[in-house]
C-alpha cells in the first residue's frame, strides 16, 4: 500500500517545493528590482 501512495506524495511534495521556491524567488527578485531602480534614480 505504501508503494502505491508514495509516488503521489512525492509529486505533491515536488509541487509544493516548486511553488514555495517560485514565490520566494519572485518576491526576492521584485525586491532587488526596486532597490536597483532606486539606485538608478539617485544617480
Amino acid at each position: 500500500a505504501s508503494m502505491e501512495v508514495s509516488p503521489f506524495f512525492n509529486e505533491l511534495f515536488k509541487y509544493y517545493l516548486f511553488l514555495f521556491f517560485g514565490l520566494n524567488f519572485n518576491s526576492v527578485k521584485s525586491h532587488y528590482q526596486k532597490v536597483y531602480f532606486e539606485a538608478i534614480k539617485r544617480n
